[in-house]
């Protein structure tokens, strides 16, 4: 019989974080907002991250960037690797020549992201230093006409106070895009945007994505855009990962807990008496954590040894991990 074709291998992930510490030492302690986080993300590709805010999304962002504030930040532990080099090798001079050409960012709050006395789009093309004036206006103007911005002839001069918030929003993926990059990192990229707006934003994203082949990792707090757009699925909580999956298995089979509490909370999925059913409690006190599972004190299914054994992320599922003891409880919590 005859031997089909070689089976292909799959394609080395452009980003492969392993085992991240970033800690902050403050006055009271020292707390660690990324605590071991490990995942990858191949070129083409989205992984988004969700998790209620203070588990440690943004921080993950910028440590990714080597741009946690020190003091009193510092990353502790771990490997992030981009195209096969550890970024956390390189020094300032080397970070500068990724960030923003291989690496790109949208923060968080547009409003507070741009010069207020330097036009918008002179903000732009900051970064484009190998093109002369008028070049790097030409494509300030086509990056602006690429993120949906009109007249962007006439807006390339206006400042930051005569836009509104979509409009600064796209700005900032235009800022983002300038330098081609290979990865684009989306800290909540749709933020006090309304719904029309956020949809506009999330496919100018998936737009540029499929032009240019870039990799995204989404951050959000809203379940319903990770499931639109992004490919696999990574949920956060005190700094940790505990569950990391394809979307649509995640959505269809959560198993972790606080995966079915975040899910549970949709407005789609409300009880038979029309509410909603949030995860009961509070998040934990990062410098009160035991040894065993964060989310132990709020979980529907906890026992004693959830509280007391330390639980790593674990393959339960091919391309599906949980960091739970009981994943087989997972059923009885939704």
């Amino acid at each position: 019989m005859a031997e089909g074709p070689p089976a292909r291998k799959p394609a080395a992930p452009l980003l492969a974080v392993d085992g991240l510490v970033t800690e902050f030492r403050l006055p009271s302690g020292t707390i660690r907002a990324n605590n071991g986080v490990s995942l990858s993300l191949e070129a083409g590709r989205t992984l988004g991250i969700v998790g209620e805010s203070g588990s440690g999304k943004s921080v993950l962002c910028r440590a990714l960037l080597k741009l946690i504030p020190s003091p009193p930040g510092f990353i502790s532990a771990g490997e992030v690797r981009f195209d096969g080099r550890d970024l956390l090798r390189l020094d300032e001079e080397e970070m500068r020549r990724i960030r923003g050409r291989q690496i790109a960012m949208i923060f968080q709050n547009p409003m507070s992201g741009f010069n207020p006395v330097w036009p918008v789009g002179n903000q732009i093309v900051e970064g484009l230093h190998d093109l002369s004036a008028s070049a790097a206006r030409a494509r300030g103007i086509e990056l602006m006409r690429l993120a949906g911005i009109p007249s962007p002839e006439q807006r390339f001069h206006e400042y930051p106070h005569q836009w509104s918030g979509g409009m600064l929003q796209r700005a900032m993926i235009a800022m983002a895009m300038a330098g081609e990059p290979r990865l684009l990192l989306a800290d909540e990229p749709t933020t006090a945007l309304d719904v029309t707006i956020q949809d506009q934003i999330l496919a100018l994203l998936v737009e540029l994505q499929e032009r240019t082949g870039m990799a995204l990792l989404l951050v959000s707090h809203d379940m319903a855009v990770v499931a639109e757009t992004c490919d696999e699925v990574a949920v956060m909580y005190a700094g940790r990962i505990v569950e990391l999956a394809p979307t649509r298995e995640l959505f269809e089979q959560p198993l972790h807990p606080y995966t079915v509490g975040l899910l549970g909370s949709l407005p789609h999925r409300r009880t038979s008496d029309g509410r909603l059913r949030p995860v009961r409690g509070q998040p934990p006190e990062l410098l009160q954590l035991g040894p065993g599972c964060p989310f132990a004190e709020r979980c529907p299914v906890a026992s004693d040894d959830c509280r007391s054994t330390p639980v790593a992320l674990r393959t339960l599922k091919p391309g599906h991990a949980s960091a739970c003891l009981h994943p087989e409880r997972i059923g009885t919590a939704i």
